[in-house]
């Protein structure tokens, strides 16, 4: 239901309209390498048989070709990840690349996927959050926010920092 009710969403976007997609992440989060064993070599990961881990390429899947979809209607794609994220790896998303750099060689100027970094931080997390934003559109309005400093962020439960006595 959910896929559907994603299509028909971006059936409606008026054009130049933003669809913006935030898969799951802790499938494709470098922090998380280690249980998912993905990497920018093995994207699919070592263990694709984990239910998980083919969750996260089918749900990749599916975010590849919805952005493709607000594409065709006239859309601005714009895709979240952590900056370490080798979701873009996948061969769905490598698909999506090269057909955006193919679109821009045949003419349709600025249509090439751009890599836009922010810190979450700046939107009060708790943490720096390194995020990309990719996206057929530059959104360099967003990317030059105020990263606010440590004390004026959230406090977090856990420890964010470690510190080793001798």
């Amino acid at each position: 239901m959910g896929l559907v009710s994603a299509v028909m969403a971006i059936l409606s976007l008026s054009c130049g309209g933003l669809c913006h997609l935030g898969t799951v992440c802790t499938s494709f989060n470098y922090m998380n390498s280690g249980t998912h064993t993905r990497s920018i070599a093995f994207p699919m990961g070592w263990r694709p048989h984990l239910s998980y881990v083919q969750l996260g390429n089918i749900l990749a899947g599916r975010s590849a070709v919805l952005a493709l979809l607000a594409w065709a209607v006239g859309g601005v794609p714009s895709l979240e990840q952590p900056l370490r994220s080798v979701m873009v790896a996948l061969p769905s998303w490598q698909s999506v690349i090269a057909y955006f750099h193919e679109a821009e060689e045949r003419g349709w100027k600025g249509q090439r996927l751009k890599l836009n970094q922010l810190f979450m931080a700046c939107f009060k997390a708790a943490t720096l959050k390194p995020t990309a934003l990719y996206s057929t559109e530059s959104l360099e309005d967003l990317m030059n926010m105020r990263v606010p400093p440590p004390d004026e962020r959230p406090q977090v439960d856990a420890a964010v920092t470690y510190q080793f006595h001798g």
